[in-house]
């Protein structure tokens, strides 16, 4: 008896593998053997898509485990061969599209379905046997990270690469990091060859190594620092490396927010280049220290994620980030003996009595001595207080003064001086915001 052949879509036919796939959910219902293509991403920040090609069996079995359960999110385990070798695919969630079943003037159909993982899994075993364990990580760009290289393109096609500059950095988890870049190769439509460089770590594991998920949050505590230093954020989005048994691990990252693509200038930085390499190192090693991470996270989240923002949504997301400050502050020194609730005015000034914070050359956040305040200011946004062209102007330097100070004290809670970074009054005095504040307070 023959077995039944299967005719493969067109978009199924062009998948980087092909698979038998188990889908299932959290209530243990689950569906075996759905023909399954994956595609890796072309780019750094695509997504990895799934196609699936099921029976009618098998798709009253998904929408079943789709709906059955409290997620509608299903898991998704598969297992092939090639060249001799075994290689597992793995995700913990997927989200997948509508499917159906039916007929149509007579004929049955049944319709493909696509889904993305929020992180997917594979392992290649026994690749590299023999080979010391080491990897990659792959990050989204930085303007201060200095992976400088001459590209030298021969008219053979032949390409010659010469590295000036590879950054290292050792985590505390135990690995040891080179920051270079990768080129990655892709077609286009037009059947010609793309290439891009892609902002890399290399890896190599210490004796202090304690795992790959260990070192991946340090790396992310790392990138965050750097993201604050460069006024950009960058993450890590997937990684590679082989362990000690000479397999392959590759883990492809979805569940994180993408950073915009963006020009990066290194002159909108909040660091020099020349002072990034010994301000990363001091940063991380206090931030290290922290015992209260998250609380101290979400104040830098705030300045490095708010370029798509208003200038009214900025405003408000910076002023949580000045209070996520000083939470932190008390936290960590115990600076706010009274607990309970208090004012702003007094807990600005236990902080200041602690890290003497010069802002005298800015917009006061409290003293309304000479004016509206930036306190003051966000009372008025938040009432919905309709602001005039000069007033609108004039938010829009309260925003950077505000972010200026919230700058001043995070680069003070990680024992940086100022006077080494953009926000010292020297660095500022060239910008109008800074300048014509005085005359712009007016306009309240």
């Amino acid at each position: 008896m023959s077995k039944r052949q299967i005719v493969l879509s067109e978009t199924l036919a062009k998948a980087r593998y092909l698979v038998r796939a188990t889908l299932g959910n959290e209530t243990g219902s689950s569906v075996k053997g759905v023909l399954c293509g994956v595609f890796l991403p072309e780019r750094l920040t695509d997504p990895i898509k799934l196609h699936f090609q099921p029976t009618r069996k098998q798709v009253i079995g998904v929408n079943f485990a789709r709906f059955s359960s409290h997620s509608t999110s299903l898991s998704f385990k598969a297992t092939m061969r090639y060249g001799g070798r075994r290689i597992t695919f793995s995700a913990s969630k997927i989200w997948c599209s509508n499917t159906s079943e039916g007929h149509h003037d007579g004929i049955h159909f049944v319709t493909d379905f696509t889904a993305e993982p929020a992180d997917f899994r594979i392992l290649k075993f026994g690749l590299t046997k023999g080979s010391p364990p080491g990897g990659t990580f792959s990050l989204t760009p930085n303007a201060l990270i200095n992976t400088a290289m001459t590209v030298m393109r021969s008219y053979t096609g032949s390409v010659k690469v010469r590295r000036i500059c590879r950054p290292r950095f050792t985590l505390r988890s135990g690995i040891r990091l080179a920051f270079t870049e990768h080129f990655r190769y892709r077609d286009s439509h037009e059947g010609e060859t793309i290439s891009s460089a892609e902002l890399v770590a290399e890896f190599t594991p210490t004796r202090k190594f304690s795992g790959i998920d260990a070192c991946r949050e340090d790396l992310d505590n790392l990138l965050l620092l750097t993201s604050f230093a460069a006024r950009h954020r960058c993450v890590c989005m997937d990684w590679s490396y082989s362990n000690r048994r000479g397999d392959i691990v590759e883990h492809y990252r979805r569940d994180i927010v993408t950073p915009k693509e963006r020009k990066i200038s290194r002159d909108d930085a909040l660091v020099s280049m020349a002072e990034f390499p010994r301000f990363i190192r001091v940063a991380y090693r206090n931030f290290s220290k922290f015992k209260e991470k998250d609380q101290f996270r979400s104040a830098l989240y705030p300045l490095i994620n708010d370029a798509e923002k208003t200038t009214e949504m900025s405003y408000f997301s910076l002023f949580s980030a000045l209070e996520s400050a000083l939470l932190f502050a008390d936290r960590t020194f115990n600076l706010f003996r009274k607990k309970g609730h208090q004012s702003l005015h007094e807990r600005w000034r236990l902080f200041q009595t602690k890290y003497a914070v010069d802002a005298s050359d800015l917009w006061p956040i409290i003293d309304d001595t000479g004016g509206v305040t930036l306190t003051q200011l966000r009372n008025k946004v938040a009432h919905g207080e309709y602001l005039d062209p000069a007033q609108t102007l004039a938010l829009l330097y309260a925003r950077e003064h505000l972010r200026w100070t919230v700058e001043r004290v995070l680069l003070s809670l990680l024992g940086w001086p100022i006077s080494s970074s953009k926000v010292s009054s020297s660095s500022l005095g060239r910008l109008y915001p800074y300048l014509d504040w005085n005359q712009a307070r007016t306009a309240f």
